[in-house]
């Protein structure tokens, strides 16, 4: 039995594990598709943030806050990068469901975990329908994130609350697969993951650091359906 501070530190320790696992043989010919379609968005991710940081960041932080508003500049700037990066990731995850599906099916068959009796084969459309409840219930999340950062003074709190946000929205998306494989919907996957919260958000918290460091971040969409793979089946064997 886990302490709540194991439990915790599960989270970050299968995305490692996730990172690990792409070098295995057995699972490299499903990671070179997810692979190059996340680079290629990822560029064009940072490109559109090159583009509207300036706009973004003046609209968030008044010029007559003085002083205050060079303090909080970096965090803005570093929040800004972080939504960019969290949405391409998010429209990678769609695009490319298909091949994620077939990385969580290597990565159970890869750990030996107990074969499902009948791999929910999931189509394109069908992840697309599931996909567009996700990106509904993370467009209501942000929508109470931009609400507050419009009130004077609590705005501050603007930035910190889209991070977690953000880490939160990371862990449904790329847990998506693995519960999708098993034939479970949107309704079930929330519940799973709001049961074991502290270590599903420690998971996607670290996730979000890695889209922020070169080279992590280009491998993160295949590593992090490895990890969440992984971290659901421990989950669901407790």
């Amino acid at each position: 039995m886990q302490t709540s501070l194991q439990s915790v530190l599960s989270g970050p320790g299968c995305l490692i594990e996730g990172y690990r696992l792409l070098s295995r043989g057995s699972l490299r010919p499903f990671v070179i598709g997810p692979l190059l379609g996340n680079v290629l968005l990822i560029a064009v991710a940072l490109a559109l943030c090159w583009f509207t940081v300036d706009w973004a960041v003046a609209a968030w932080l008044p010029a007559s806050w003085g002083w205050l508003t060079w303090l909080l500049l970096p965090v803005a700037i570093l929040a800004l990068l972080w939504l960019f990066m969290v949405g391409f990731a998010a429209l990678a995850n769609l695009l490319l469901g298909p091949f994620l599906d077939r990385l969580a099916v290597a990565t159970r068959n890869e750990r030996g975990f107990a074969a499902l009796e009948q791999p929910h084969a999931v189509g394109w459309l069908a992840f697309a329908r599931q996909e567009l409840r996700r990106w509904a219930y993370l467009i209501v999340c942000l929508l109470g994130v931009l609400v507050i950062g419009w009130i004077p003074f609590v705005q501050v709190a603007a930035a910190p609350l889209a991070l977690l946000v953000s880490a939160w929205f990371l862990v449904i998306e790329t847990s998506a697969h693995a519960f999708a494989i098993r034939g479970v919907n949107f309704s079930g996957q929330l519940a799973v993951l709001r049961q074991h919260r502290g270590s599903a958000l420690a998971f996607g918290l670290a996730a979000s650091g890695a889209l922020l460091l070169p080279v992590f971040n280009l491998l993160l969409v295949p590593a992090a359906v490895i990890g969440m793979t992984l971290w659901v089946e421990q989950r669901i064997a407790e």
